[in-house]
């Protein structure tokens, strides 16, 4: 909301959660007061992002603190201050794109994936930011009850403004809120129909194809939004995130940059860009910008799930296992920091630990594909193969374009302990399917899925295709990707194959750590 020059600002609260911002709004807006909502976008686009600052003229502080201090604000993460705020200096009324180290270390990333031997770099990318809002803002604060609150007044004035591009976009949020997408894309479309210049309809838009997993419309949406406004980092992280889904890691390494140069406090944008450095063979670069996020100190419980991100990918899996236990004493109903701490347990050999978080997760969130795949490396760990197979396939199901799901099946299949449910002719199809996937992008996980392939072959008697495919993955080595299966480990299996022994065989003679 623009202001007459030299209005005094005063920062009455700061809140991390999208319904409680509707429904603050909608408060002020029934009261009258004028405000301002510092980074109000970055927090609805990000759970846990930069916070939303509610900012009001001086003279109407009180009356503020009044009207919401008569609303329930046992909202989790909704902070009341009588601290003054710095001047304004966004631009057009935008937040500082060169916000402090603690708000940026706020930002939410989404989920680590890989198969047996640590995460793959894509799949860590690609989960790592967006995740959806129903599983963080369904739980005992009541987010979805004040989401349909706030709706309720966003209704009500739409009908006296039917018109208005704004109503259109708030009734979307809510829904958004809610998990209903498709009701969300219902108004976010009509908000646009009504001015097409509404950037935050095109990011909301282009999130919810993103989660419906329409990866080309999502890059259409947040093209637009970008082009709308050009100096906003959060969009250009969540364009990298549609690059890295289309497989296009050169251009998402290119909006990684983009962000930072907008925002070099932005963590999140850092721990996104040392993954992606990974994927393009560069892992000194990648572990430069791993030490870059582990610079800033959080601040408040969730502020840690991006340093467990950069404790996991450093191999630091104790340090991230903490960092995620307290994520999870704030918020014991986080499915991301779940999944996180699942694969953190099961780089660290507690496959037990790894089954139960995963499971977790899954429970919070039947769409994580990253958790059924870590569940099912775990299970297969523990020998049952049956449970992990079935976890592949439903990872498969939910992402059929993504290669690791394919690769978790065609390692079960290649090497699991009981001889009944092993299949090296299935095991082959499933791994030449994820090797025809990660062959469009030529990164880092293409090793593993190579490595899986060799396995199977050996599996199904064909040696020595078995060692000249291990030999491809051999030559595509990265230290920080095939991190628990050394480069001599790698030399040593190409020649059991070639002495036509299977996986299992050669395991069995490596001895016991």
């Amino acid at each position: 909301m623009p202001f007459p020059p030299g209005t005094e600002l005063v920062h009455i609260l700061d809140t991390f959660n999208p319904g409680d911002t509707a429904l603050i709004k909608s408060i002020l807006d029934a009261e009258g007061i004028p405000y301002w909502l510092e980074g109000e976008y970055s927090a609805q686009y990000i759970y846990h992002a930069i916070p939303t600052r509610l900012m009001v003229p001086s003279d109407q502080a009180e009356k503020a603190r009044e009207a919401l201090n008569r609303l329930n604000l046992s909202l989790g993460q909704v902070t009341l201050t009588d601290t003054l705020p710095d001047e304004d200096n966004g631009e057009n009324g935008q937040e500082d794109e060169t916000g402090s180290p603690e708000s940026d270390s706020r930002k939410r990333p989404v989920g680590l994936s890989t198969r047996r031997v640590q995460i793959l770099a894509l799949i860590a990318f690609v989960c790592l930011v967006f995740i959806v809002y129903a599983v963080h803002t369904s739980g005992p604060d009541g987010s979805s009850a004040r989401a349909a609150k706030a709706r309720a007044y966003y209704k009500k004035e739409m009908k006296k403004n039917p018109q208005s591009d704004y109503y259109h976009y708030k009734v979307g949020l809510t829904y958004e809120v809610e998990g209903d997408l498709e009701e969300a894309l219902r108004y976010y479309d009509k908000a646009i129909a009504l001015n097409p210049k509404n950037t935050d309809a095109y990011h909301r838009r282009s999130y919810v194809y993103l989660k419906l997993r329409n990866y080309s419309r999502a890059l259409q949406e947040i093209d637009k939004a970008i082009e709308l406004s050009p100096r906003d980092a959060s969009a250009h992280v969540l364009r990298g995130v549609i690059h890295a889904r289309l497989r296009d890691f050169t251009k998402a390494l290119v909006d990684d940059d983009q962000a930072i140069a907008l925002n070099p406090s932005f963590a999140l944008a850092y721990a996104n860009r040392g993954i992606i450095k990974e994927s393009l063979s560069d892992p000194a670069g990648a572990a430069r910008d791993y030490d870059k996020v582990l610079e800033w100190q959080p601040q408040k419980p969730w502020d840690y799930i991006t340093h467990g991100i950069a404790h996991h990918q450093l191999g630091k899996y104790r340090d991230a296992v903490t960092d995620f236990d307290r994520v999870l004493s704030d918020n014991p109903d986080d499915g991301d920091a779940y999944s996180r701490r699942g694969w953190s347990y099961f780089a660290l050999e507690d496959y037990t630990g790894a089954v139960a978080d995963c499971g977790k997760a899954i429970e919070l969130d039947a769409s994580r594909s990253d958790a059924y795949r870590c569940r099912g490396n775990a299970y297969q760990e523990l020998g049952n193969c049956p449970a992990a197979m079935k976890d592949c396939r439903k990872a498969i199901e939910i992402d059929p374009e993504e290669p690791s799901g394919y690769a978790c099946m065609g390692w079960v299949l290649a090497t699991c302990k009981e001889q009944k449910h092993r299949d090296g002719n299935k095991a082959v199809q499933y791994a030449q399917e994820a090797v025809v996937r990660e062959e469009k992008s030529k990164d880092a996980g293409l090793a593993e899925s190579y490595d899986t392939l060799a396995a199977a072959y050996a599996e199904a008697g064909e040696f020595d295709k078995a060692a000249a495919t291990e030999l491809q993955a051999y030559d595509l080595y990265r230290p920080m990707i095939m991190e628990l299966k050394s480069k001599e480990d790698v030399e040593d299996l190409i020649e059991a194959y070639r002495n036509r022994q299977t996986y299992l065989q050669w395991k069995s003679k490596k001895p016991k750590h």
